[in-house]
């Protein structure tokens, strides 16, 4: 009997110790994302948070209404001497998209009123001027600067005088058009890297076929787990020229055939390498969040499992992630490197208050990295990991190492530099 009741006891004091929240009504909602423009408030994030659903029934949103002076106490820049109507007015909010309004509204948060009231200022103004204005996607954007294209190729192609007005874009552009001609089914794009010349081939559409003929397979090393990852989880396969050839394209034929030495040449295919953002905490027992950096994360997937990779923090942190589309199989792989460090001045090292009050937390806390795509947001914690207490163990003992060590560095004329960070068994017992 004691199994039931207790879920109900605690449900019970959880309700009572909630405070209560002044929200914002729906129309307030409303105005706050008519006044930023349908885009998010964080400077130079201009991500547009409404919009139709890709299969045109309905709406999707991923904007969030958020409090400039906290809804309840205990929250960032709780104000008690504002009323209910205060809390929840017009004034006191702020329009975000999903990433930025967890980071405004995380524990500790760095971003004071004042700063929250100049970026609604700031993105109001911006939506203003925005009226009466043609909107154009990014694509529609290179589309029209195409047709620019051949109109200044014939103004400058004449001034060869002047070699600083050589046309050198529009005759990439044109030479990249005329290799897209050769198979339309694929667009061309053309970098020069130093002295090599790298071309980006990209299907216009999904359904595209081509022949890849690998030969002898058993010559290639390492081929065959290659081929597995590359097939079951998007990951990159590198094939030399000497053992493939593409059929079934103008394109890459005359690629295969006007490349001298093809042997020397290097296949290399992987899944789209697609960006999404990222979120690392340290969550405690009690559920307080303290957020330690937003990100840029990539991921890819196969036929089995999403892989999700980036770094926090400057380099700090190594992130490597990975779920299977079933949901039944998922890993969560955090590294640190202080190698970022290196050369640094001891007292100027970037985000170390942050890794000292997170390293705090992680007697009883763990981290938290966020992945959010599109609506959707996937969450990994360390505490799935077998290693979470080895992993949260080394971090604090190096924080506190470095602590003592930037004690000293106060107490020195000269700068303190890190020339390593090699630290032998002794040390860290």
């Amino acid at each position: 009997m004691s199994g039931p009741t207790k879920p109900k006891n605690s449900a019970k004091k959880k309700a009572k110790a909630a405070p209560k929240r002044d929200n914002f009504l729906g129309t307030t909602t409303q105005k706050l994302r008519d006044s930023a423009g349908n885009v998010c408030s964080f400077p130079g994030c201009y991500v547009h948070t409404h919009g139709a659903k890709s299969n045109g029934e309905g709406t999707v949103g991923i904007g969030v209404a958020c409090h400039i002076k906290a809804a309840a106490p205990g929250g960032p820049r709780y104000d008690e001497h504002q009323s209910p109507e205060e809390r929840k007015h017009f004034d006191n909010g702020i329009w975000m998209c999903q990433t930025h309004s967890k980071l405004i509204d995380a524990d500790e948060s760095p971003y004071s009123v004042t700063t929250l009231l100049q970026w609604k200022r700031d993105a109001e103004a911006r939506s203003n001027s925005l009226l009466n204005q043609k909107s154009f996607t990014e694509k529609e954007v290179k589309a029209a600067a195409g047709k620019e294209s051949a109109d200044l190729l014939h103004r400058f192609i004449n001034r060869s005088d002047d070699p600083l007005l050589t046309p050198v874009a529009e005759i990439m552009k044109g030479y990249e058009s005329n290799l897209a001609n050769l198979d339309p089914r694929f667009t061309v794009e053309v970098n020069k890297i130093g002295s090599a010349y790298t071309h980006l081939i990209r299907a216009v559409d999904e359904d595209v076929n081509v022949n890849l003929v690998i030969e002898d397979v058993d010559k290639i090393e390492g081929y065959l787990a290659a081929e597995k990852a590359f097939l079951e989880e998007g990951r990159e396969l590198t094939i030399s020229g000497a053992h493939f050839k593409i059929e079934g394209s103008k394109l890459f034929e005359a690629f295969h055939s006007g490349i001298k030495g093809i042997e020397q040449a290097v296949l290399t295919m992987s899944a789209p390498r697609k960006e999404a953002r990222a979120t690392l905490f340290v969550r405690t027992p009690e559920g307080h969040e303290t957020v330690l950096d937003v990100f840029p994360c990539y991921y890819y997937s196969g036929s089995l499992r999403t892989v999700f990779e980036g770094s926090a923090l400057d380099g700090f942190f190594k992130v490597k992630a990975y779920c299977s589309h079933e949901g039944q199989d998922a890993k969560f792989d955090l590294l640190f490197n202080l190698e970022a460090w290196v050369g640094k001045n001891i007292l100027n090292l970037p985000r170390f208050h942050k890794l000292a009050n997170a390293a705090k937390l992680l007697d009883t806390g763990r981290f938290v990295i966020e992945i959010e795509i599109a609506e959707i947001a996937s969450t990994f914690s360390s505490q799935s990991n077998s290693h979470n207490e080895v992993l949260h163990a080394q971090v604090q003992f190096l924080i506190d190492y470095i602590g003592f060590a930037r004690a000293v560095a106060q107490r020195c004329a000269e700068p303190l530099i890190i020339k390593n960070t090699m630290l032998n068994p002794a040390t860290y017992k």
